[in-house]
């Protein structure tokens, strides 16, 4: 995602944007997955400063089940040789 894309997306969000701004994002936004989740992000962001309820994704638990099944398994050999790669708190 371009910087003026995240531009153009904050000040869509500031309501700043003008027409051009909101038709190209729209269409990036049907494409792009990552100009949806940077606008998920940032709507987040801006109802927590604003004092508003904070909308919850229809899909958070599907993304949260993805990242979890994407980390990589800790291997209790690597623990007990000492290999470095081994997480440092335990």
């Amino acid at each position: 995602m371009s910087e003026h894309e995240k531009e153009s997306l904050s000040a869509l969000l500031d309501n700043e944007a003008d027409d051009l701004e909101l038709r190209r994002l729209l269409k990036s936004y049907e494409s792009d997955p990552e100009i949806r989740e940077t606008w998920e992000r940032y709507s987040l962001a801006q109802a927590l400063l604003h004092g508003e309820t904070v909308p919850i994704s229809s899909n958070l638990s599907a993304r949260i089940h993805e990242k979890i099944v994407a980390e990589p398994l800790f291997q209790r050999h690597d623990f007990l040789i000492g290999n470095k790669t081994s997480p440092r708190w335990l």
